[in-house]
């Protein structure tokens, strides 16, 4: 299995979340410090800005899936802006080489346990958390990051 050194992680939207994890430092222990390492934009100019303003690119991008789910004739004939947002994520990792992971968006719940980071308490602010719940998920996933079990 490849080792990645270098994650940037999406959570699509209109607001899009993102999180990076630089594994050749190590894995993060704890939370200390994050603010510099997860965020969010508004936007498709701004993800585009962001994604091209990041000077050493990984070389591994993980984003979440997104299906229209619900009422269909609520969607039909409506843009999609996540979806479009997926687009210039996947172009964006096609451009520098990045190799891809889509996640569920239920792999979210078990990263922020795993990470003990509480959900955000309104929806305004909780992108950049889900992105980073995500790349918890994967780093635990693919034997970056080994759990602990507290015994009580």
């Amino acid at each position: 299995m490849k080792k990645y050194k270098k994650l940037l992680v999406i959570d699509p939207g209109i607001t899009s979340g993102w999180a990076t994890f630089n594994l050749a430092e190590g894995v993060p222990e704890t939370l200390k410090g994050l603010d510099r390492s997860m965020g969010q934009v508004m936007g498709q100019r701004e993800l585009w800005g962001l994604l091209t303003s990041i000077q050493d690119p990984p070389d591994l991008v993980i984003y979440e899936r997104f299906r229209a789910l619900g009422d269909y004739k609520i969607h039909f004939g409506k843009e999609n802006i996540t979806e479009q947002n997926i687009g210039i994520v996947l172009g964006y990792a096609y451009s520098v080489g990045a190799d891809i992971v889509v996640q569920d968006p239920e792999n979210k719940r078990k990263g922020y346990a795993w990470a003990k980071l509480k959900i955000a308490s309104n929806h305004k602010d909780s992108h950049r958390r889900d992105a980073y719940a995500h790349g918890e998920f994967y780093m635990v996933m693919n034997g970056y990051k080994i759990m602990r079990r507290e015994v009580t």
